[in-house]
């Protein structure tokens, strides 16, 4: 390959690679393709939680890499229907693992928290990220909203949320928060708490993302 073609004509072959594995391959064909591709490789994690140390491997290359680590823009936590009925062990890779996790990211934008939400799925206040697209679950039994208020309330860059369930009567949250939310998907009664004052582009009140209501441009 010649060293000599511009930057932008690697990125552009890149962005047509579709799989991780011939993605993986393409870093070996030039060491233009590796630094360029290397980005793209671990932009994003889909990581499938069961009860198996097996699957915990993915998350402790996080954790034990920060140059890989850094690269990271996209986290989708995707929990077994397993998980949703049963609690975590206390001994479970996961509880040790994901706080970790968290505080290892720099430049993570987007989080797909699991149905399933013991409070270590929770990232805390004190991580280095700045999120702009947030999804999580809210259930009404053993759910303990506080961690969740301290976190999102130093996430001021977050434009997209998407709340699902959650049948409180009361969703206390600053005004001050989210101040720039444009994309809010969520069941009435947690809505209503977070549209006054913000501006909001679209709405989605049914949990469906594909049936959203165009309410204003701010």
């Amino acid at each position: 390959m010649c060293p000599s073609l511009p930057l932008e004509l690697y990125s552009e072959i890149i962005q047509h690679v579709d799989n991780i594995p011939d993605l993986h391959r393409l870093l070996f064909v030039s060491r233009v393709f590796y630094h360029t591709g290397l980005r793209h490789l671990y932009e994003n994690f889909d990581v499938e939680i069961e009860r198996t140390e097996s699957h915990a491997r993915s998350l402790r290359v996080l954790c034990e890499n920060p140059i890989i680590a850094s690269r990271l823009r996209t986290l989708d936590l995707d929990a077994m229907d397993t998980f949703i009925a049963s609690p975590f062990a206390a001994d479970s890779p996961w509880i040790r693992l994901l706080p970790q996790v968290f505080l290892s990211l720099e430049n993570l934008k987007n989080l797909q928290l699991p149905r399933c939400q013991p409070e270590c799925f929770i990232p805390p206040a004190s991580v280095k990220f700045r999120l702009e697209v947030l999804r999580f679950t809210i259930y009404t039994e053993n759910c303990r909203l506080e961690p969740i208020f301290r976190f999102l309330e130093v996430q001021d860059a977050i434009h997209s949320l998407r709340i699902d369930a959650g049948q409180y009567e009361a969703f206390e949250i600053a005004s001050s928060c989210l101040p720039n939310l444009r994309h809010l998907s969520a069941l009435p009664n947690i809505a209503q708490f977070l549209l006054p004052g913000r501006s909001i582009r679209s709405l989605c009140l049914d949990g469906d993302l594909g049936s959203q209501w165009q309410i204003g441009v701010a």
